[in-house]
């Protein structure tokens, strides 16, 4: 079959009792091969039944050795040789060359395509073709032997570096078609390979802990064919703690078993299989890669526990530890529900997603494998909680303060009222202002500058900000405050009460209080207005009795700024200042201007 065959013809058997001989003769390829001895039935090498012969007193025939100190003879392996009786081990094959198992000599030993064997001084190596150009070297589809019929399937697979996968973890198996020479017979593109999970103690059947995904048979293509799968495992313990090594155990690793029936020998009805092979999985702390978590699927537990896959977190979500999620569910006693964390609020686009979080402001810390924001810059408050008032590590973020408030720590978590005389009209990092001057706010968190109240007409606040109270309004030289009113009133000054040097109104404050007037004090009493508050004169002070040789002018007779205590003159006299007005001197008379 595909060129570059060889001569096998019928040899001479050998002595050793219940061992198959061979006879050797040189092949067209310039190497020696087996012939059709008893030993090579229908096309498969079987001497098996030789290795396990006990008449030879504790050693093992050629082709077979004891293995691991067992005492039990078994058949070399590929590309190994065994050629006496005895109880050595079997040896290996030059570089470059193959041979079946349990060969029984270096002439066993078959050179690979592009290599011719050199004999020299009672051994073999192989050397390049091009080393030896008068050689025949094999260029046959199999290598440098004849390919004989189907002995088992090999299985190699693309795992990572660790010789690990990841559960739900998509890998490649390659299934190859292999003869009793380790060579794969590429004229077949006819058969079909099946693949499945297999109880490893029993592979007659599945194993119902693991799930396997993935197109479950293919055609083989020039003797080899390609698996993309997936397994999907039990896991019979989970914990959320990273400090310990039996975080994620499973209940047992997968096995998957390939085979087959020869399609391209349908007359021999050999089914074609391969051993268990064990898919080696990642466990515990690093059972999934960094940005996943271990997603176990709670609708379909098993009597062994919860199938489990590894799922990476999508752009919008991030995982520091493949067993920890936020507020998980509960698994029985076991444990809780892993899953990917949504990325913070404050993490810009981009650069959140997987395994990796960061943010533009904020100073932020691992807790519970979790990114918690902690602080912000002056200007910006801590934002993690939801409407019902509980911790939402999605919407963590910085966030400027919101009218009316502020924060002017170095490192901030919340923002505070402005103070009274202060407000902020618009969010931002910046601070309170001051309520400009003739302004004040008696309250917290002022929001815009009208809650700055203007102060009364005809009063200012002397120049000075962020005032409190109204009584920071001070009313102008020529008027005073009316006493007990809200909102203030000014009201002004009555001529007899203005000192004009300073100019200053002698009512002010109290009229008791002596001010420092050039042209005296007030004259008269003048009493304060603290009625029910009804009268329109309320908190104001009125003019109420004069002294000797002054006439009372009252507000009602003139009005409240003209009333005063007029003195008369010294042609006039006055004998009831409280209710006379000043009278002409009679004749005859000297007056004083009083009641003399």
């Amino acid at each position: 079959e595909g060129g570059g065959g060889v001569l096998l013809s019928q040899g001479s058997s050998s002595s050793l009792p219940g061992v198959s001989a061979q006879t050797w003769v040189g092949g067209s390829c310039g190497a020696e091969y087996p012939s059709n001895a008893s030993g090579f039935d229908t096309g498969q090498l079987n001497f098996k039944t030789s290795c396990l012969n006990t008449s030879l007193d504790g050693d093992c025939p050629p082709g077979c050795s004891t293995a691991g100190g067992t005492g039990i003879c078994l058949p070399c392996e590929y590309g190994t040789f065994k050629s006496a009786v005895g109880s050595a081990s079997c040896e290996v094959c030059p570089e470059n060359s193959k041979s079946a198992k349990q060969s029984i000599g270096v002439h066993d030993c078959m050179c690979i395509d592009g290599f011719t064997p050199l004999t020299e001084d009672g051994g073999m190596r192989c050397v390049p073709c091009d080393e030896r150009p008068k050689a025949r070297c094999n260029r046959a589809a199999y290598g440098p032997c004849l390919a004989s019929f189907v002995e088992y399937l090999e299985v190699q697979s693309n795992l990572d570096n660790s010789g690990l996968v990841y559960a739900g973890a998509e890998f490649e198996v390659f299934v190859f078609k292999k003869d009793s020479y380790a060579q794969t017979i590429i004229t077949d593109s006819l058969s079909q390979l099946v693949v499945s999970t297999v109880d490893p103690v029993n592979v007659d059947s599945d194993d119902t802990t693991t799930k396997l995904i993935g197109r479950g048979d293919q055609v083989l293509d020039k003797g080899q064919a390609r698996f993309s799968l997936l397994v999907i495992p039990t896991f019979e313990w989970i914990l959320t703690s990273r400090t310990t090594e039996r975080a994620a155990m499973l209940y047992r690793e997968p096995h998957i078993w390939f085979k087959g029936s020869d399609e391209q020998n349908p007359d021999r009805a050999v089914r074609m299989e391969s051993a268990p092979s064990r898919v080696p999985l990642h466990q515990n702390i690093s059972v999934c890669a960094e940005g996943s978590v271990l997603m176990l699927d709670e609708d379909t537990r098993n009597d062994y526990g919860y199938f489990g896959e590894c799922q990476a977190c999508d752009n919008e979500q991030y995982s520091l530890y493949p067993l920890a999620g936020a507020g998980g569910t509960r698994l029985a006693t076991k444990g809780f529900m892993p899953s990917c964390i949504t990325c913070p609020a404050g993490a810009g686009v981009g650069i959140c997603g997987a395994s990796r979080v960061q943010s533009q402001i904020g100073i932020w810390v691992e807790r519970d494998y979790e990114h918690i924001l902690v602080s912000c810059p002056w200007g910006y408050r801590v934002v993690n909680k939801g409407e019902s008032g509980f911790f939402d590590g999605g919407l963590q973020e910085c966030k400027p303060c919101d009218e009316g408030t502020e924060c002017t720590n170095n490192t901030c978590t919340e923002c505070t009222d402005c103070d009274a005389g202060y407000y902020k009209a618009f969010a931002g990092t910046q601070e309170c202002a001051q309520c400009p001057e003739d302004r004040y706010n008696p309250d917290r968190g002022a929001q815009t500058l009208a809650q700055c109240l203007l102060c009364p007409t005809k009063s200012s606040t002397r120049k000075k900000l962020a005032q409190t109270t109204a009584a920071a309004c001070d009313c102008d030289d020529d008027y005073y405050a009316a006493v007990g009113q809200d909102p203030p009133v000014c009201v002004k000054c009555p001529k007899a009460a203005f000192c004009d040097s300073p100019s200053l109104c002698l009512l002010r404050g109290h009229p008791d209080v002596v001010h420092n007037c050039s042209a005296g004090g007030l004259v008269g009493e003048w009493d304060l207005e603290n009625s029910t508050g009804l009268s329109e004169y309320s908190g104001r002070y009125l003019l109420s009795s004069c002294p000797s040789g002054h006439e009372l002018v009252t507000y009602e007779e003139a009005s409240e700024e003209l009333q005063e205590c007029k003195p008369c003159t010294s042609q006039q006299y006055i004998l009831r200042p409280n209710y006379d007005t000043c009278q002409p001197c009679p004749p005859g008379l000297i007056c004083f201007g009083n009641d003399v």
